[in-house]
Formats: C-alpha cells, structure tokens, sequence
C-alpha cells in the first residue's frame, strides 16, 4: 500500500496552524504567557496547571464560600527572540503506526508557536544516514522546508543522533536543541547529548514519539513476521519476545534520560498528541528559559 505522507502532511500542518492560534493569546508585543523570566499576574489554579507555579501563600489567604481553599498560580512573561534548534529524525521506523503523524503535528505545532515568539530556528531533517541542515530561518520557512522534504521524501534509513553533536558545533548562540525522534537509537546517545548541550550551556528536550501497538502488541503468544522499516529485511518472531525485547530497551532509555536530567515528553500516538497540545506548547516555552526546571 502505497502511503501519501505528503497529504497526510499537509492536513497535520492545517490542524497544528489552528490550534496554535487558539491556544497563544494575547498581542505580538507582551502577552503570550507561560514560564518565562518576569512576573506579571496570578490567575486561579486548573487541573492541568503545574503545581510548581502555585502561589502557595496567596492560596492560603483564599478560602470559598465552601471552605474549600482556592489556588493560585503565577504567570510569566515570557522571553521572545531566542534561537533553538529542531532536529526531526524522519529514519524508516517514523513510518510505523501513526508515528509519522505525531511527529509532524508536534513539530509544526511548534515551529507555529516559535512563529509568535518571534525566533530564530535551526532546522535538522534528518532521513537515514544524510541530514539537512537549515541554519538561522524563519519558522514559518522551517514549516515550508519541512513539509516540502516529506513531499519529496517519505521515512526511510537509519539515522543516527549522534551526528548531532557535531552539528551543534557549527552553529553558535543556540538556546534550546528540540528533538522529535523514537525509541529507535541506542540509549547512550542520549547521554553524549546531554553532555554536549550543558557544555553549550543550552537546553535539550526530547519528544519521543511511540505508537500503541509498538509497546502494547494486540495480540499474546504466538508467532508474528517482523519488517524492520529502515534496513528493509524481514524476520519471525514470537509476540512474547518482542514485548520483552522492546520493553527492556525502552526501560534502558527512560533511564538514561533520567540520569542525564533530559527533559522529554512521551507521545503515544496522534490521538494522545491532539490532548497533549498544551503541555506541547508549555514544554517548549520552558525549555527557552536560561535556567530550564525538570518537566520529567
């Protein structure tokens, strides 16, 4: 079956557009608000608030009518004009499930919000072996590079993120290196990049993408034929062997992200990208901030 990424593409990048600009508000000058360097208000807490920004003494001076204490958060305004860095690992195994689309409405969800922030963006595709390499774009041009590439190009290759790190290198004053990839690399490389981006005083934060039927199979103890999309070879397996396969490597990776301190935030799936739209959005305003707090 032949897939048309370039549609699939197109209708994502319709989607990402309209909801970042529902979700920030306020006026091109001041008001686009999240974690940021300057105080500028309270507001009532709401269940997908991070209780790190609860006020806690002005909560306690706030009881209802019911007894019950109301909580109030701080707002920030927050910093405009920085320059991060996209890397969007477009390897084969992007293409299984819906991986294909969680990464694209994620990243072009933000490159829309970098879009009002008024940023500066590098931009890394990177498809098997070869990357491109977009320096110092806008990114509304980063959005047009990007859906343009998948037009061309569908997922394919094995990439490596450790070619990251070298490119880092060439480009100076970087704020924030923001990573869309899967669970499809060697855990270590994580921990090469991490110490890449603190020697660079910058932030990383990684959106690792995932599909339901890759770590949950829908089917227990039988054999099942495996197509590995990025050597393109085939291989017979049992369902247990491969949850257990999976599970122990996922288990690494979570692991090394944590003793590294890298910030990430696990997508599973298009449908769970769609409700995870403002924590998206949230993330990436926080990784701008110098002094970037765990979102882990």
């Amino acid at each position: 079956m032949v897939v048309d990424y370039c549609s699939r593409a197109t209708r994502l990048l319709r989607i990402a557009s309209g909801h970042a600009s529902t979700l920030v508000y306020g006026s091109s000058k001041s008001l686009i608000k999240g974690a940021g360097l300057e105080y500028i208000d309270f507001r009532e807490y709401t269940w997908d608030d991070d209780i790190r920004y609860v006020d806690w003494r002005l909560s306690a001076r706030n009881v209802g009518f019911d007894g019950d204490y109301k909580f109030f958060v701080k707002e920030f305004q927050t910093e405009r004009k920085i320059k991060a860095m996209f890397v969007v690992d477009l390897s084969g195994s992007i293409g299984f499930g819906d991986k294909f689309d969680t990464l694209m409405y994620s990243s072009f969800l933000l490159l829309h919000l970098a879009h009002k922030l008024e940023d500066t963006v590098a931009l890394a595709i990177m498809h098997g072996s070869r990357y491109r390499l977009h320096i110092d774009v806008e990114p509304m041009k980063a959005i047009r590079i990007l859906k343009n590439e998948v037009c061309i190009k569908q997922p394919c290759g094995v990439s490596s993120l450790s070619d990251i790190v070298g490119v880092l290198k060439k480009i100076p004053r970087l704020r924030s290196l923001i990573l869309f990839t899967d669970y499809g690399h060697d855990p270590m490389v994580y921990s090469s990049l991490a110490k890449c981006v603190k020697a660079r005083d910058m932030n990383l934060l990684a959106f690792i993408i995932t599909t339901p039927y890759e770590l949950k199979p829908p089917i227990n103890s039988s054999y099942i034929p495996l197509y590995d999309l990025e050597v393109g070879t085939y291989t017979v397996t049992s369902v247990d062997a491969y949850v257990k396969a999976v599970t122990e490597h996922v288990r690494n990776t979570r692991a090394i992200l944590k003793a590294n301190r890298v910030n990430y935030v696990e997508l599973h799936g298009i449908a769970h990208a769609l409700k995870s739209k403002v924590r998206i959005m949230r993330s990436y305003i926080m990784a701008r901030v110098k002094c970037f707090p765990s979102i882990v």
